[in-house]
């Protein structure tokens, strides 16, 4: 009886130690958005690389409990590239949701009649891509893979009006 209260206490103990190592590293809060951090997950990076990436950040409390809570969740190998604004105020378990489900989309609204110079200003200033990135595009490199612009000079007039879904951090290509 003894021996399982020692392994009851020790094993309470181990757990409430691991899931305060899941908790947020700061308080939520009003300013949770200024605290924001910027993490670009490339693809094909491993698990440990994106793992350390987000402790170097101080985004999570514990490498260790962040790598075992995504393993025991199944998620550990689901988490995917992109470029993600996270804040110290979201837990573990939030950060993995958030990196397993991937980028959030941006849709964007393009109406009749935009010009190429609105459509980029538009889009830089939603930050999917820099500034000019559009306009400077030449269509002489995008010819071979896009033979409907063999004939064009310009890329102007090719974005139908509709709503597109773009990642941040795109490129104009």
């Amino acid at each position: 009886m003894k021996g399982w209260l020692i392994f009851f206490v020790l094993f309470s103990g181990i757990t409430a130690y691991f899931i305060y190592r899941l908790q947020p590293v700061v308080p939520a809060s009003e300013d949770s958005q200024k605290t924001a951090k910027t993490i670009k997950i490339l693809p094909g990076a491993s698990f440990k690389k994106i793992a350390e990436d987000v402790c170097s950040l101080n985004l999570v409390r514990s490498e260790t409990a962040f790598k075992i809570y995504a393993l025991v969740s199944g998620k550990a190998f689901q988490l995917k590239p992109g470029k993600y604004a996270l804040s110290p105020t979201l837990s573990s378990a939030e950060i993995i949701k958030i990196l397993a489900n991937g980028p959030r989309e941006i849709l964007v609204v393009l109406p009749p009649g935009i010009t190429l110079k609105e459509i980029d200003a538009k889009l830089n200033d939603l930050g999917i891509i820099e500034k000019d990135a559009l306009i400077n595009l030449s269509v002489k490199d995008l010819k071979e893979q896009y033979q409907f612009l063999r004939e064009s000079k310009t890329l102007e007039g090719f974005l139908a009006p509709d709503t597109y879904a773009f990642l941040a951090d795109s490129t104009a290509e």
